[in-house]
């Protein structure tokens, strides 16, 4: 199921894996204007390097499973290694999480999705990145969004729901063909513009804005009982 973290790198270090790159990008903007400022703190788990700023505030958290590496290549590391159902951060603590390559390859991922409920700010935002079930690049094994679990919208919609997150937007991208062919990267842009107009529900990955629900509490109302205490009315009273 998982994709050694070599193999990855080798992806992002090829042409198409730079062009992934740039259209994500573009997309990420779309939800996160200042996505890659260097003053936005975001953290990316799973294997979101090729997206993060090697300048910015950013912390670039990998599974075990999948091995890790040091980022970046020079200055202080901000990369760190653990169990992919885990993330070392404090509770509410963190603003902005980006999901990439994480949610499909996952063994244990509603207790990882639980996790990233549970450092996630009260504010903050997650971004997630998944294969799509009615997308290409689910069905070609030439990159990592091959392999692992692809996702509908609707089954996202359902996890999501379930582990107490809120769908705030989501899009789908990479419509242009995985292909290693140079001509056919060269027409990306424009299978992009007519993917998105044509077929708008086979973009290769689908990408997810969601937040956490939070539940506000209502007090019992109270009657005064016998010797001046007050009681909780008993609920379903009246």
């Amino acid at each position: 199921m998982y994709r050694d973290i070599a193999e990855i790198r080798q992806f992002y270090h090829s042409p198409l894996g730079a062009l992934t790159v740039a259209h994500l990008h573009k997309c990420f903007r779309e939800f996160w204007p200042d996505f890659d400022t260097t003053d936005t703190p975001l953290v990316g788990a799973g294997y979101a390097i090729p997206y993060l700023n090697k300048q910015g505030a950013s912390l670039a958290v990998m599974s075990a499973t999948m091995g890790g590496v040091r980022w970046p290549g020079t200055g202080p590391n901000r990369a760190v290694v653990t169990e992919d159902h885990l993330l070392p951060f404090a509770e509410n603590s963190v603003e902005r999480l980006l999901l990439i390559h994480a949610v499909e390859n996952a063994d244990y991922l509603r207790e990882m999705m639980s996790d990233a409920w549970r450092v996630l700010t009260p504010n903050g935002r997650i971004l997630i990145v998944v294969p799509n079930r009615r997308g290409w690049w689910s069905r070609i094994d030439k990159t990592p969004f091959g392999h692992g679990r692809p996702y509908t919208m609707k089954q996202m919609r359902s996890l999501l729901r379930d582990l107490d997150f809120v769908v705030e937007r989501h899009t789908r991208a990479l419509y242009f063909l995985p292909s290693h062919n140079r001509l056919l990267q060269l027409a990306a842009p424009f299978f992009e513009y007519a993917g998105r107009a044509l077929l708008p529900k086979c973009g290769g990955v689908l990408v997810i804005e969601a937040s956490k629900r939070l539940y506000s509490v209502t007090p019992l109302p109270v009657t005064q009982g016998k010797q001046g205490m007050w009681n909780p009315e008993p609920i379903g009273a009246g």
